[in-house]
């Protein structure tokens, strides 16, 4: 079969290599760890304590399952069918420009990077997540931090902007549609159905939150740390 390998969109390489060049250790070391989903550890287990804390096990479930479907279904269509239809070399593997790349910790990501499993999975799961606390700094917060993993795959060089562009779309399409299925099966198993999300996740809210606030000042402190070990070592 045919690669179909869509064009890239005007300036997209220059985009690209203007923020990829525009690197120091600090930088190298902060979009790779925030890029890497073990540095979210931490959060998933807070996010975990929250959905289940003082609510009906169903409501918590339901969420869990809906974030599960995302990753599923995005990673699925990323990997499995986008990536090898399309055959998109990224930019770490592309003639002409790979020589260009400022390669962080001899990370250059698989052949393939239309479209971008990262951006689609973190804006699924954000999605899921904001439609169903619906507080304005909760959603501020996580469209912040799933902002700055899509800008990392940019830095790290290993997707173009239109990946990065695609999978946000899909993402948030994929975590609408899930959405409004969790609220469908919520209606049928929750016995708080009569409630809305909002008022059954404000248990334990302060918690969940103030953990996204803490977690970039913890990445930044760690980075820093990260880069004058490897300074230190060279």
């Amino acid at each position: 079969m045919t690669a179909l390998n869509p064009p890239l969109i005007p300036l997209e390489t220059d985009i690209l290599l203007w923020i990829n060049q525009h690197h120091s250790p600090f930088l190298d070391a902060f979009m790779y760890m925030i890029s890497n989903p073990g540095a979210w550890v931490f959060v998933v287990a807070v996010l975990l304590y929250y959905l289940f804390a003082k609510k009906p096990w169903q409501e918590g479930f339901l969420v869990l399952l809906a974030i599960g479907l995302c990753i599923l279904i995005c990673d699925q269509l990323s990997s499995h069918l986008a990536k090898p239809i399309f055959a998109r070399p990224r930019p770490t593997h592309t003639e002409g420009i790979e020589n260009l790349i400022h390669v962080v910790y001899n990370y250059v990501g698989g052949p393939y990077g239309f479209f971008s499993g990262h951006a689609s999975n973190f804006f699924a799961c954000a999605t899921i997540l904001a439609l169903t606390v619906r507080r304005f700094t909760h959603s501020l917060m996580l469209y912040l931090l799933v902002f700055l993993v899509a800008y990392s795959r940019m830095y790290l060089g290993v997707h173009y902007l239109s990946d990065i562009l695609t999978g946000m779309f899909i993402g948030i399409s994929v975590g609408v549609g899930i959405h409004y299925l969790k609220e469908y099966l919520r209606k049928r198993i929750s016995p708080l159905c009569y409630k809305s999300s909002k008022d059954i996740f404000q248990a334990e809210y302060k918690v969940w939150l103030i953990s996204l606030i803490a977690f970039l000042p913890i990445l930044i402190g760690y980075s820093w740390q990260v880069a004058r070990i490897i300074k230190r070592l060279g």
